[in-house]
């Protein structure tokens, strides 16, 4: 194996596990997602599926597994309730979509009020 396989199996891995965090930290439901949501879900598992597919077409076997082992192993790391419950309070995108309605209709009034109880 050389040094060039390394670092692409190394890349390649941790590109997977970010990236099954990611999907992780989405609702788990299609129903709960909004359009965006639903966008990054498609798009994030079409282009781990592209790389695997290239991965393989190129030989590097290795590295091609890694990536779905990768993120499958992000996807359990973001499945772990507190650090699922931490990810999806931190980041406003990943809330599902109920939720999101709620916090900006909340966000919208509590600019109403700041508007016009100004002098």
């Amino acid at each position: 194996m050389s040094t060039l396989e390394i670092v692409i199996t190394i890349v390649v891995a941790l590109a997977g596990v970010v990236a099954g965090i990611i999907y992780g930290f989405l609702p788990w439901r299609v129903e709960q997602m909004d359009k965006q949501q639903q966008t990054w879900q498609k798009s994030l598992g079409t282009l781990v599926l592209c790389v695997f597919v290239l991965l393989l077409v190129a030989r590097y076997d290795l590295a091609s597994w890694l990536i779905l082992l990768g993120t499958l192993l992000g996807i359990a790391i973001a499945k772990i309730p507190a650090i699922h419950t931490w990810g999806t309070t931190r980041w406003f995108v990943f809330h599902p979509a109920e939720q999101k309605a709620r916090e900006l209709k909340k966000h919208e009034r509590e600019m109403r009020k700041q508007t016009h109880s100004r002098p």
